[in-house]
């Protein structure tokens, strides 16, 4: 059977193949709450929530019976057309939401960061307890993008310093980290169900999320779905808090929505998490029809148009016979022993025009850490986001637009995206506004919220020329677009106020995004690395003013003082580069330093949260792997100054830990070898910590914690060896009932869930 692109199954897609003026083959579209041929963005991006159940199932439905028209519109005009280009099959639809929605943080791809709300790095919840106060007098801890908005992470430190919590495999290790050189394991390391993934400590609890696959397990209810869902294997994100004031860790809440963990917020004691939830209809929203007889010659067109109404009409009969359980995921919580089902709060989710957003749903939980067995806060989004900002007052969430994905095919006029703004009340988040915008935000970094304005940076793809004949080779061609867009709430609904227009070289797209109050730093990247000023002081008035090009580029910016830049990306030769930027000039920015370590990769390159700068003392940290002949692998510490640049202190080596292998080949005369590292053992994450006397800097790998003084990284003062990760999925618990096991060894004791209530009705 012949199969079309993805982007054809968007109504920009449908457009295009509608250039030369051919009607839609059947009534039904035109009678379609969207006009699949008109311009994106005339469907209002906005929210509604369901008053009931009922009123939920009715547009779910709707959803879908949208989308299958689409897809009737498609396939009827890619006949009409000669399927031409198309040889790799039909495919009406992706059913993952649009590009860039995958499972995992969003914050795991190409780190900006903004900080308009101020610098986050180093402080954590340090409060100085006065003359019984055991801990340092200061310490690093997560960085974040926005002050005073905590993001999970595998490290934590607690307790004003004196304990550093890790997650290492599927265990929690909780490490008695003051004073450094006694530094040991806080009691026994505690098993956590399923494949932890982040997580936060505070006042005496913590929040783990974690990845659990289940297969055919007998503790989860059947989901009763009917159609193309497997209920043998499905996955969860286990939501697990621990009361670990003491050595013995004490359960008190375990709930398991089915989807992905995708990203959360601390807020003080308010945790939001955000969640993914796909839809697995691989197949029904494929029209079922023979598009070539025995002869391999395309029937008449209006055979095809006969085939696709009668597979219309089995599909929509099919989809009207639904029930909302066969659209929705599950929640389940333990209680008391046992794994309970909990009924959706209908009147919790929102819902876009039908046909607008991608397949699945995006959840966004509340959770109170002072009273983490009250009634969780949630909303629920059809569709599913991929990008998630947060400041003090303001959750946005980024979704692509089913109808314009976009893709590697270039086959779009116009790409963009929804973006959903919730206001920030407790454990609640309440929905505000809605609006477009022209292409996608990379990452969280790349949204940022000051006062009434909401600033994205973005990359869209267009035609290239929107005037070249409907295809031919010119028709086929896509370019990116780069630009910052400012965005002002204007009766219910975000407006753009300006844009900087076109921003960047030809081809490039962005890599990096910053903003500092009045500027955005924006850094795009083809095969030079322009850093590029923008006046955002006035909403309504975006301006590009300098740039600076160089060689490779910077995957994440930091504040180095109020006029120059700290960054960390990719040099030209592909190793990880290091430089400080002179910007208190807008039209002239200027590189004063660089620190290239050849070829070589680290962690904090893509993940800001392993870039630690402790501010206080202008140090910073970073795992680094270099590679060559002379492989390893540590944790790099430097001072880092605006007048000296970047001076080495030493590297914390965990080499040891590492099992390492070379090879070598010859080049005529020259003899050449390359070593890596096989195993599970590099650095993760670095801290810093400091009294009257001395700086200390702890170093977090898969082999092992070590710390150090700051004057003597060559020998460590204390050390704790790890045992090798174990990624494994645990059934349960070790004494019945629950299923976050306890301690590792036979000394503690087991963990025993403490009991959290009776789930009531209404919660998520």
């Amino acid at each position: 059977m012949t199969q079309l692109s993805p982007w054809l199954a968007t109504p920009i897609g449908a457009a295009m193949l509608l250039a030369g003026g051919c009607a839609a083959s059947s009534d039904d579209n035109a009678e379609h709450p969207f006009d699949s041929r008109a311009p994106v963005g005339v469907v209002v991006a906005g929210l509604t929530p369901a008053e009931d159940c009922d009123q939920l199932l009715e547009r779910v439905q709707g959803d879908a019976i949208a989308k299958a028209d689409l897809a009737v519109l498609v396939y009827s005009e890619a006949a009409r057309a000669g399927f031409p280009r198309f040889d790799d099959g039909f495919d009406t639809g992706g059913f993952g939401g649009g590009p860039g929605v995958a499972g995992g943080s969003d914050d795991q791809t190409g780190s900006n960061g903004s900080a308009s709300d101020g610098d986050a790095a180093g402080g954590g919840d340090f409060q100085n307890g006065g003359d019984d106060f055991s801990g340092p007098d200061d310490y690093s801890d997560t960085n974040v993008q926005v002050a005073d908005v905590d993001e999970a992470d595998i490290v934590k430190v607690a307790n004003d310093g004196e304990r550093i919590y890790l997650l290492h495999g599927s265990q929690l290790f909780a490490i008695s980290a003051w004073p450094a050189e006694s530094m040991d394991l806080f009691g026994e390391p505690v098993n956590i169900e399923g494949m932890p993934q982040e997580m936060f400590v505070h006042d005496g609890k913590a929040v783990i999320f974690s990845h659990v696959e289940s297969y055919d397990d007998e503790r989860f209810e059947a989901s009763g779905r009917t159609g193309p869902y497997d209920d043998s294997w499905r996955q969860f994100t286990k939501v697990t808090v621990l009361d670990v004031a003491d050595e013995t860790p004490g359960v008190l809440r375990e709930l398991y929505y089915e989807g992905q963990y995708t990203s959360s917020r601390r807020h003080d004691d308010f945790v939001r998490i955000v969640m993914q939830a796909e839809q697995d209809f691989e197949g029904l929203f494929h029209p079922d029809i023979e598009p070539f007889d025995a002869w391999d010659r395309p029937y008449p067109q209006k055979v095809i148009d006969s085939q696709l109404a009668e597979w219309r009409g089995r599909t929509v009969s099919a989809i009207e016979n639904t029930e909302l359980r066969d659209w929705l995921p599950d929640t389940y919580e333990a209680v008391d022993g046992t794994i309970e089902r909990l009924d959706p709060a209908c009147d919790s989710f929102l819902t876009p025009t039908a046909g607008v957003a991608g397949w699945g749903l995006t959840r966004l939980v509340g959770l109170d850490m002072s009273a983490p067995e009250a009634n969780l806060a949630a909303s629920t989004v059809m569709g599913q986001a991929t990008v998630v900002y947060a400041n003090r007052e303001t959750m946005v969430l980024a979704q692509p637009d089913y109808r314009g994905m976009g893709g590697d095919s270039g086959l779009v006029d116009i790409e963009q995206t929804a973006l959903h703004v919730f206001s920030i009340e407790g454990a609640q988040s309440l929905y505000s506004s809605s609006g477009w915008i022209e292409g996608h935000p990379l990452n969280q970094f790349a949204i940022d919220a000051l006062d009434d304005v909401i600033r994205v940076s973005t990359t869209g793809w267009r035609r290239a020329d929107p005037d070249a004949e409907q295809f031919s080779d010119d028709w086929w061609t896509s370019e990116p677009v780069n630009q910052v867009i400012a965005l002002r709430e204007v009766d219910g609904a975000l407006q753009v106020a300006s844009t900087t227009g076109p921003i960047g070289h030809e081809n490039e797209t962005i890599q990096s995004t910053r903003f500092l109050g009045d500027r955005a730093y924006v850094v795009t990247f083809e095969q030079t690395d322009p850093l590029i000023v923008i006046d955002v002081s006035d909403a309504d008035a975006l301006e590009a003013l300098g740039e600076v090009e160089i060689p490779g580029f910077s995957t994440y910016m930091h504040p180095l003082g109020d006029d120059h830049l700290l960054t960390i990306g990719q040099s030209g030769d592909w190793g990880v580069q290091m430089q400080i930027f002179d910007v208190s000039e807008d039209l002239n920015p200027v590189r004063t330093h660089l620190h290239d370590y050849g070829a070589s990769s680290s962690e904090a390159r893509t993940n800001h949260k392993a870039f630690n700068y402790y501010a206080a003392h202008d140090l910073l940290a970073i795992p680094i792997e270099s590679y060559g002949s002379d492989y390893r692998t540590g944790l790099d510490v430097l001072r880092v100054s605006i007048e000296d640049g970047f001076t080495e202190l030493g590297r914390v080596d965990h080499t040891a830990f590492a099992q390492v292998e070379c090879e070598t080949w010859q080049d005529g005369d020259q003899v050449f070898e390359e070593c890596w590292n096989t195993s599970e053992s590099s650095v993760r994450r670095g801290v810093f910590m400091s009294d009257a006397d001395d700086t200390y800097v702890y170093s977090i790998g898969y082999g092992g914690v070590m710390a150090h003084e700051l004057r003597d990284l060559d020998v460590p003062l204390s050390s704790i060896d790890l045992p090798e990760p174990d990624h494994h999925y645990d059934d349960g618990w070790l004494d019945g009932g629950g299923t976050t096991a306890g301690p590792v060894s036979s000394g503690g004791g087991d963990v025993g869930p403490t009991p959290a209530g009776e789930p009531t009705p209404d919660r998520p």
